[in-house]
């Protein structure tokens, strides 16, 4: 089934996400705190992506079902709050696409 494709999630790469955990819970912050990436990313760029990696893009088909009403459009968390502890993303999405693809090829060889 074709899929739309018209969110933009804000991925972040779990390496990055574990980090945040470690940095929020050694800081001195109280209250809601996001671990986010903070970068809106299209969610059709990232499929593309992985296409393009497993070298199978062709077999990927964006259009059809209508998105779903209550689905946020754009959902960026706001991770200024880490900012004092100096806690950043260090993975770009390219970068932790690739470093989990190629992880997970080599278990299926």
């Amino acid at each position: 089934m074709p899929w739309r494709c018209a969110q933009w999630p804000s991925p972040l790469h779990v390496r990055d996400i574990g980090a945040g955990f470690i940095t929020l819970l050694a800081s001195d912050l109280r209250g809601c705190c996001n671990i986010a990436s903070g970068v809106a990313t299209p969610l059709v760029e990232m499929i593309a992506k992985i296409g393009a990696l497993s070298g199978r893009g062709e077999h990927i088909e964006i259009g059809a079902p209508a998105d779903r009403p209550d689905d946020p459009r754009i959902p960026v968390g706001d991770n200024r709050l880490l900012f004092p502890t100096g806690w950043r993303a260090t993975m770009s999405l390219h970068e932790g696409l690739d470093e989990t693809y190629q992880r997970w090829a080599g278990t299926t060889k």
